[in-house]
This record gives structure tokens, C-alpha cells and sequence, in this order.
């Protein structure tokens, strides 16, 4: 038994149009890209088609108006993948009008290509996102086959302006869009999947999440559209004395930290969220009630200098007492054992020791 090769539809435009201007539609444009094997399908196949409502009645096919399945199909010449057929128009179908489509109408389409009929699954009978109106000749003949779609690509067959928003697009402009409520919206993403983007040709234009701004893609580098903020520093007040508040015209708000450094290094400069900058002096205490403690303020560091306790008087012995911080001076001791000299002491030359006189004593 010959096995059977899958078929796979992939992609369907439905587009009702008139063979008249004044009449009833009774045509379906329906274009389709058809793979085989996952490959795009290249030569002529049969195929049957059908209307279906509820899910399951037929009201209408290639061949009749009958509610059964088509036993007889049409020859179709597939190019590259790409196939087009007018439903209701060609190879004697009867006409497919508005009457006949209910809400949920889905096509069904059979496919053979010589190895028997492979039901594709059904889509729903709808304008399609890519759907355009064909245009009608004078003679109420239609335009039509003028639109291929090739996998998720759309591109028209012959030159032409496509106009949303309007049927007149400007003769100048491939894409025309006019509305007055709607904006045009690029492609959003972030810098990294931008950088991702294979070959960009010159002209891409996205809008990039990382920075908030358009870019564009020329001479091999992306560019930015970023625009200016209409701010002033009063609009950028953030109430925080800790920040100086500019307005950046290429990014808008800018709160810099305030630089507190009074260039002193004996104090620590810090800011205060209420008051702003505070300058605290750095603390050289080393508990030691003898030393005066200070700061360099060259170097910052700490100096501890002890306590002068020098009263001047040559017969004291001066020193700080290290619990007190107190200065204690001591009296002199001038005796220096020798029964023969009186033992004194003068403020300004110290100890004096003089000889007593013979036949004498200060004992």
C-alpha cells in the first residue's frame, strides 16, 4: 500500500468580493500557503472545499448546494507553496454568498495530489488580520490574485498603495495610515533583543523598552529618536535637601546627590534628609584626662598632647594626677644626707645646699 504523504495548510486569506459593484457578494478570494512533508508544495493538486455551520452542516461546497461532502474537486496549480482560488467564482462552483455564511462558519478544505483526498483542518470563515478589498474594474471584472501570502509574509503581486483609514492612500506612500484616535505602533522591545535582530536593513525603525525611545538602523549602528522632556528644575523639586534637582533635556529629571564635603578632615560630612548637610567633628578623646586631644587638620589624624602641668616654681615636681586630670605638685626634696650643708630651695635655682659654719650645727 502506497503510504500517504501529510499535508499541511498553513496559512489561509479569506476576502469577500463582488463580480459587480451593485451586486451581492459572491466570491471568496481565499489564498493559502500548502507544505508537504514540511516542505512548501510545488505543482498542481485537487482540491475540495465547503462551508460548514453548527460544526458539522455543510452549506456549501465546490460542487453543490446539496449539504453533502463534494465528490468532484478542482484542479489548482500550486507555485512554490502558494495557491489562490476563488470560491464560488471559477470551475463551475455555485456562487458563495453572505446568506450562506452563519456566525461560526469554518472552510474545510480536502487536499490530493495524487495520493488521495487529506482533510486539512478547518478554519474559521473570517476576514483574516492581512484581509484587503480588491478593487473592482469598471467593467465590474475583479482585480483580483493581486496579494500572495507566503508563510507569516504578506506582499502585494503587483505595485500599489495600501491605505488604512482611508480609500485615496497618498499616491506618494507605499502604506498610508490616517486616523485621528490611533497612533502607529512599531515593534517594542528591549536593547538586548534589538542587538538580536539578524542583518537589520537600513530604515528598520523599533521602539526601544530600555531606553523609552525610538531607534532606527543606518550605516551598520542603531540610532535613537529620543526627543526632549519639557522640565525645569522647579518640575523636578523632589523635596529632598540631600539632592540637587536639574532637568536633563534628553532624559528629563536628574537628582544628584549634594556633594557635603567641606574639605575639613577632622569632621565627618554627612546630609541630613531635614536640615542638609551636617559636618560632625571627628572624635580624638582617648579617655585620658591628661592629654589634650585634638585633630590635624592637615592630615585628620588624631593628636594627643598631655596636659602641661609646669607651674613655673623650680621646687615643685609638676605632674597630672591620671585620674583627676588634675595637675599635683610636689615640694622638692632637697636633703641630700650631709650633715655638714643647710638644705634649701630656691623657685628659680632649685635646691641649694649650703656648708654650715664651723663650730656650728643644723642638727
Amino acid at each position: 500500500m502506497q503510504r500517504r504523504i501529510p499535508f499541511f495548510l498553513l496559512l489561509g486569506l479569506i476576502l469577500c468580493v463582488t463580480s459587480m459593484a451593485s451586486a451581492q457578494p459572491s466570491h471568496v478570494s481565499y489564498q493559502g500557503s500548502l507544505l508537504k512533508n514540511g516542505v512548501t508544495y510545488d505543482g498542481s493538486a485537487e482540491f475540495k472545499f465547503a462551508v460548514i455551520c453548527g460544526g458539522t452542516q455543510i452549506v456549501w461546497s465546490n460542487e453543490d448546494l446539496s449539504g453533502n461532502p463534494p465528490t468532484t474537486s478542482v484542479t489548482i496549480n500550486v507555485v512554490r507553496g502558494v495557491f489562490s482560488v476563488l470560491l464560488g467564482g471559477e470551475q463551475g462552483m455555485p456562487p458563495l454568498t453572505a446568506d450562506l455564511l452563519c456566525d461560526d462558519a469554518q472552510l474545510r478544505v480536502w487536499v490530493d495530489s495524487g495520493q488521495g483526498f487529506e482533510q486539512m483542518p478547518d478554519q474559521p470563515f473570517s476576514s483574516a488580520a492581512f484581509a484587503l478589498k480588491s478593487e473592482l474594474s469598471a467593467e465590474g471584472g475583479i482585480n483580483d490574485g493581486d496579494w500572495v501570502v507566503m508563510g507569516e509574509d504578506m506582499y502585494a503581486g503587483v505595485s500599489g498603495g495600501i491605505g488604512v483609514g482611508t480609500t485615496a492612500p497618498d499616491a506618494s506612500a507605499l502604506l498610508d495610515l490616517q486616523s485621528q484616535t490611533r497612533g502607529f505602533l512599531p515593534p517594542r522591545m528591549t536593547e538586548e533583543e534589538r542587538d538580536a535582530i539578524v542583518s537589520p536593513a537600513d530604515g528598520l525603525v523599533i521602539y526601544n523598552t530600555t531606553t523609552g525611545c525610538l531607534n532606527y538602523y543606518a550605516a551598520g549602528t542603531w540610532l535613537q529618536l529620543c526627543g526632549t522632556y519639557p522640565c525645569t528644575s522647579v518640575d523636578c523639586d523632589d523635596g529632598d535637601p540631600c539632592t540637587v534637582d536639574t532637568c536633563d533635556p534628553a532624559s528629563g529629571c536628574v537628582h544628584t546627590p549634594v556633594d557635603c564635603d567641606d574639605g575639613d578632615p577632622c569632621t565627618v560630612d554627612t546630609c541630613d534628609p531635614i536640615s542638609g548637610c551636617v559636618h560632625t567633628p571627628i572624635d580624638c578623646d582617648d579617655g585620658d584626662p591628661c592629654t589634650v586631644d585634638t585633630c590635624d587638620p592637615v592630615t585628620g589624624g588624631c593628636v594627643h598632647t598631655p596636659v602641661d602641668c609646669d607651674d613655673g616654681d623650680s621646687c615643685t615636681v609638676d605632674t597630672c594626677d591620671p585620674v583627676t586630670g588634675g595637675c599635683v605638685h610636689t615640694p622638692v626634696d632637697c636633703d641630700d644626707g650631709d650633715p655638714n650643708t643647710v638644705d634649701t630651695c630656691d623657685p628659680n635655682q632649685g635646691c641649694i645646699h649650703t656648708p654650715i659654719n664651723e663650730g656650728t650645727s643644723n642638727k
